[in-house]
Formats: structure tokens, C-alpha cells, sequence
């Protein structure tokens, strides 16, 4: 005999007991609300927009961070690797500006976002060493508007040691 059978023979007892014979048994009326009839669909739509929302807006964040880690890391490796090919006259602050400006926007940020200093041990003469250092401002995503809140800088340096990148 499974262990739920005289559970069962006493609530069927009880049903048969408490109601008149042959009719089903009923809640007393004190235990039925008869008030509350919403619709689980929308409500579960509902619930389910209110979680999924905030859930994807800090992954679109999450990952307009990462696209701006990547853009600082990139024009910094760029504006090194095209100021050390050019002639020592050609190098300065305004060419590296220029090609990370170039190199972020293939990660979708905006020109006015990119910083870049330049620094040279001496003259930037061929043979030493350069540093160009590249920072980026991550602004909140999906804000249409001008002047959204940053939500973080990216900063990337990369130093040559002197001589030709290679």
C-alpha cells in the first residue's frame, strides 16, 4: 500500500462527510475570491519587460565599454605604428591625433571622444623612443541626445623602443 493512500481515504472521508451525497464537494465561500480574475498573459509580459530591460541595457553598456577598450588600444598601437614609418619632420601631435581619431571610429566612437598625447624622449628624431598614449570617453549608449553622460575613460599607452615598428 503506497504511503499516500490513507492520506487520500481520509480527505475523501472528509469531502463525503461535509457535502451531500452525490453532489461535489465545495469551498466554503470565505475561502474562494471571486474578486480576483487577472489575466496571468499580461501579466507575465509585463513582469517579463520589466526584468528583461534593464537586463539588456547593461549588457548594451557592457559592451560599449568593451568597443571603447578596444578602439583606445588600437589607435594607440595605429598612430605608433604610422609615426615611427614617417620622416622625424612629419611626427607630432597633430598626426597622431589624426590616425587615432582614424582607428577609433572603425569601433564606432565618436572623433570629439579621442584624446591622444605624444611624447618623444628628446626631439622624436629617428631611433628613440616614442609614447603615444590614447584615452577614450565611453558615453552611456542608446541616448540620442548631445552631451550623454560618460560612463567611463578607456586609456591605452604604446611605447616604441626606438627603431622601425616591426
Amino acid at each position: 500500500m503506497p504511503w499516500f493512500s490513507s492520506d487520500v481515504a481520509r480527505l475523501i472521508k472528509r469531502a463525503e462527510s461535509t457535502g451531500a451525497k452525490g453532489q461535489p464537494y465545495e469551498l466554503p465561500s470565505a475561502a474562494v475570491d471571486h474578486h480576483e480574475s487577472g489575466n496571468a498573459l499580461i501579466e507575465f509580459i509585463v513582469l517579463g519587460t520589466m526584468l528583461m530591460l534593464p537586463t539588456m541595457y547593461f549588457l548594451i553598456s557592457v559592451f560599449a565599454l568593451q568597443s571603447g577598450a578596444f578602439a583606445a588600444s588600437n589607435a594607440s598601437q595605429q598612430s605608433l605604428q604610422y609615426l615611427q614609418q614617417v620622416q622625424p619632420g612629419l611626427r607630432g601631435q597633430g598626426a597622431a591625433q589624426s590616425i587615432a581619431e582614424r582607428a577609433a571610429s572603425d569601433y564606432g566612437v565618436d572623433a570629439s571622444k579621442v584624446s591622444t598625447q605624444l611624447g618623444c624622449e628628446d626631439t622624436c628624431a629617428n631611433g628613440e623612443r616614442l609614447t603615444v598614449s590614447v584615452s577614450i570617453e565611453v558615453q552611456l549608449p542608446l541616448i540620442p541626445w548631445p552631451g550623454a553622460p560618460t560612463i567611463a575613460t578607456m586609456t591605452s599607452q604604446a611605447i616604441s623602443w626606438g627603431g622601425l615598428y616591426s
